[in-house]
């Protein structure tokens, strides 16, 4: 029975470490899809616009030198998206900490991209998610804001989380130029 027990603990120490090592790699290929989605594209396109002002430049240096301002400016938003990025990184979720990361996430946001934001919180939230719900769902504000920030052109932005009995609520709402629902 002994054998048979410690042959059981070895057998999961062994998944679990493979579950491990799974949920590393997914987190790899994550953040490898976000930053070629993101960081890399927006590079790419600053490179294009750097060559094509390096074949104008002796031809029309006046028209030059406002594209030049722009990749400038380009390089500058590219930068800001990364270090928002590292900081989304950060944050570790667990059960009863979502306000404080909630708070982080949206202290990160004022600070890197100077939108004013406020941060609501309502209802008890203490036993009221696992920590996979809390990780999930702050995954979900993580993506929201980063849109906003990236997207939305806006000047102020709304977090709300509220709890009820058997409920929790996430409200996200910027005054941002918002999307074409026909697009």
């Amino acid at each position: 029975t002994f054998a048979h027990w410690t042959a059981v603990v070895v057998e999961t120490s062994r998944l679990y470490e493979q579950l491990r090592n799974l949920a590393l790699l997914e987190e790899r290929e994550r953040i490898g899809m976000d930053l070629h989605d993101g960081a890399i594209q927006s590079i790419y396109a600053v490179v294009l616009r750097l060559e094509d002002c390096a074949e104008r430049l002796h031809e029309r240096p006046d028209e030059v030198a406002a594209d030049l301002e722009k990749a400038m400016d380009d390089l500058n938003k590219v930068i800001q998206d990364i270090r928002s990025y590292i900081f989304d990184l950060r944050p570790d979720v667990r059960q009863g900490d979502i306000k404080s990361a909630l708070q982080d996430l949206v202290q990160g946001v004022r600070v890197t991209a100077l939108i004013d934001t406020e941060l609501t919180l309502e209802g008890d939230l203490d036993g009221a998610l696992t920590e996979d719900e809390a990780t999930s769902l702050f995954r979900i504000a993580q993506e929201a804001l980063s849109n906003v920030t990236r997207h939305a052109q806006a000047s102020s932005l709304r977090v709300k989380l509220a709890t009820a009995p058997h409920s929790v609520r996430l409200e996200i709402a910027d005054d941002g130029v918002g999307v074409d629902p026909d697009a």
